[in-house]
Formats: structure tokens, C-alpha cells, sequence
């Protein structure tokens, strides 16, 4: 079981990893078209940041759900620098 959720916690940190970086991408084109004065549309930006939104809140969804899940089990996961190594792990 602990090896489940330590694949969980890393899977968790992806996908809040990459939702996060597709979201601020969105925004960041966003931002660079309004200042090169490009026109959107309402609709256009409204998908937009309905797109970038719903990333952020599958990240906040998917780390809420894993944080009652390891308090159902009563088994925390912890993150540690590996040494000598850039990388963290997750531990028991």
C-alpha cells in the first residue's frame, strides 16, 4: 500500500506540475496578445480562461482528493531531496 500511494504522490505532482504550466501558458498568450494590442473576441476569451481555470482546479481537485485519501488511510506522504541528486521523493 505505501508503494501505491508514494505512485500516487508522484502522479499527483505531475499532473499538478503540468496542469499548472498549461495554465500559465494559456494566460501568458493572453497577455502578450492583449499587449501587442491584438482584439479577442468575448467568446474567444472566455474559452480561454475557462480552459486555464479548469486546470487550476483539476490541480486543486486531484491534491484535495489525495490529501483525504492519505487521511482515510492514516498514511502520510512526505517529500525528501535525495542526496548528492536534484530530485525529490516521495517517502512514508
Amino acid at each position: 500500500m505505501t508503494t501505491s500511494m508514494i505512485n500516487k504522490a508522484l502522479d499527483l505532482e505531475d499532473k499538478v506540475s503540468a496542469n499548472m504550466k498549461k495554465a500559465s501558458a494559456i494566460l501568458q498568450a493572453m497577455r502578450t496578445l492583449h499587449s501587442e494590442d491584438c482584439r479577442m473576441n468575448e467568446e474567444i476569451t472566455g474559452n480561454l480562461l475557462w480552459a486555464a481555470s479548469d486546470l487550476i482546479d483539476d490541480a486543486i481537485q486531484a491534491d484535495a482528493d489525495f490529501l483525504n485519501e492519505q487521511t482515510e488511510k492514516d498514511l502520510w506522504i512526505r517529500y525528501q531531496q535525495v542526496p548528492g541528486n536534484p530530485q525529490i521523493k516521495a517517502v512514508k
